[in-house]
């Protein structure tokens, strides 16, 4: 009788968990992940979540760090141009016959100018590498990972003063676990940094 009973359980919760919709599924699972984060977890509130599929390269966190790097070695290279200007004026400045402070001032300038350079040369060969990757990655057709889930909830702070928050979950093809997170204000700055790559080397991939 109690074998009975026990198998009668287990098919009770089998049953349930197979009646959930996949948004309930996705619901539970993040419900459990916050609550292990929140500084008062019994505050957390649900607003709203968003399930759809999530689908490579343009949901894999691995092609989201890909464009992240590329656009920081953009922003090094902007940043070393600059300096190399700098430094070209600086030395543009300073003509013969120069006092013992200019040929000093002149000195560092040229040395800033050849660091600059030899560092430029380095982040320009890592970009274009990076760029390959990229394009390489983008030449593929999309490939379905499982699923996302733009989550929107209430819960109280570290001071007790009630604040909003927005994540985006990515949920395996199960619904068996989470497999990676991020703010919605950050997956919104990557996808529009995918976007602007996309268009600037459109010429280059054939999707």
């Amino acid at each position: 009788m109690k074998r009975k009973t026990v198998c009668f359980t287990i098919a009770l919760v089998l049953l349930a968990a197979c009646s959930q919709t996949n948004e309930e599924r996705a619901e539970a699972l993040i419900e459990a992940s916050l609550k292990k984060e929140l500084y008062h977890p019994d505050t957390y509130q649900s607003v709203e979540t968003r399930l759809d599929s999530a689908f490579a390269p343009y949901d894999d966190p691995v092609f989201f760090d890909q464009v992240e790097a590329l656009v920081t070695l953009r922003l090094d290279v902007e940043r070393l141009d600059s300096s190399l200007r700098e430094a070209k004026d600086t030395m543009a400045v300073l003509t013969v016959p120069m006092s013992a402070a200019d040929e000093q001032q002149y000195d560092e300038a040229r040395r800033k100018y050849e660091a600059c350079l030899a560092e430029l040369d380095e982040v320009k060969y890592r970009g274009d590498s990076l760029l390959s990757d990229i394009v390489a990655t983008l030449q593929h057709n999309r490939r379905f990972i499982g699923y996302k889930a733009v989550h929107h909830y209430r819960a109280d702070d570290n001071k007790g003063a009630m604040q909003t928050g927005h994540t985006v979950f990515y949920i395996d093809s199960l619904f068996a676990r989470i497999t990676y997170s991020l703010e919605l204000s950050t997956y919104e700055k990557i996808q529009t940094m995918i976007a602007d790559l996309k268009e600037t080397i459109a010429g280059k991939i054939s999707n």
